[in-house]
């Protein structure tokens, strides 16, 4: 970032810390129960190649959820989990710096700092396209595959 003073890098530091916090709070949430739909299409596709292998019980959350509980117990929910934060991680510091470095060329530009909305917008969505075409190797790396498990 480009921090001249140190109210301003106290300002980037939060934000990331924040960003990261956002992102660890969120991802706990969520990972159970994308594990839940991951387990689903796997045990789906499983009984279409090989019934004998799959699990007997009707799939649907609740059912997938007991069977993880009692087979592979609570840390079952989490599998995969540091992939995802590093995928979540990685995709929004590098979205977060980008647009920064952005909103630091727009400011340049209107030094009253006077952005217009629609500016906040078009550099938000640069933004995101540049750190999503940066991100896609690591996100194809870390992405988990319902045949991965």
């Amino acid at each position: 970032f480009f921090c001249n003073d140190a109210a301003t890098t106290e300002i980037y530091t939060e934000q990331i810390v924040g960003s990261v916090r956002c992102v660890q709070e969120t991802a706990i949430i969520t990972h159970p129960i994308d594990t839940l739909k991951t387990r689903i299409q796997v045990f789906s596709e499983l009984r279409g190649i090989n019934p004998e292998l799959a699990p007997k019980f009707k799939l649907t959350m609740p059912n997938c959820a007991r069977y993880i509980g009692k087979s592979e117990g609570w840390w079952g929910f989490y599998k995969g989990f540091d992939a995802m934060q590093l995928r979540l991680f990685l995709l929004s510091t590098t979205r977060l710096g980008t647009y920064k470095w952005f909103m630091k060329y727009v400011w340049q530009k209107h030094p009253t700092y006077d952005v217009t909305f629609v500016e906040r917008i078009v550099v938000s969505g640069v933004s995101g396209a540049i750190s999503a075409v940066c991100m896609n190797p690591c996100l194809l790396y870390t992405s988990p595959s319902p045949r991965d498990s």
